[in-house]
């Protein structure tokens, strides 16, 4: 018998679910997003670390992904300054996609999607199938809407 960690799980079972999962993602759902990784060694700093106000981060050129998204319906707050929108989106992302493609979303990366562009603050991995470590399913980004003045992607070469 196979030598593999867990007692429902073997390797090929796990190969089967990751199967019908970009089967899904790919050729049913189809939601395509477009993720901007940041440059940080492109992006101009003051001394505190933190991004210039005048040219805000510089971020490498997109890239397309499928996913499945999870959202609510947008809130408004009126705060003194006029209304503040915001809305909170979980992208969903096949870990062994993300791999195959050596995309690694990470907090402060932007995703683009319904023409918005959401700022991830969360990166959560610990899907894992069967309760095993080893098998890790997806990336979930939790993303905040981000303001338009606050970005400056534009299309370069590396």
């Amino acid at each position: 018998m196979a030598d593999y960690k867990g007692r429902y799980f073997s390797p090929r079972d796990f190969n089967l679910v990751h199967s019908f999962n970009s089967e899904l993602l790919n050729d049913i759902v189809q939601t395509l997003v477009k993720i901007y990784k940041i440059a940080a060694e492109d992006t101009d700093t003051n001394i505190y670390g933190e991004a210039n106000d005048s040219v805000g981060k510089m971020f490498y050129p997109g890239v397309d992904a499928e996913c499945l998204i999870e959202f609510n319906d947008s809130t408004v707050n009126y705060e003194g300054f006029g209304p503040d929108k915001q809305k909170v989106v979980r992208f969903k992302f096949n870990e062994r996609f993300m791999q195959q493609i050596n995309l690694y979303p990470e907090i402060g990366d932007i995703i683009y999607w319904d023409d918005l562009y959401f700022e991830i603050s969360n990166v959560i991995q610990e899907q894992y199938v069967g309760g095993q470590a080893d098998k890790q399913l997806s990336i979930i980004c939790e993303t905040n809407l981000s303001r338009m003045s606050g970005l400056s992607i534009t299309q370069r070469n590396r």
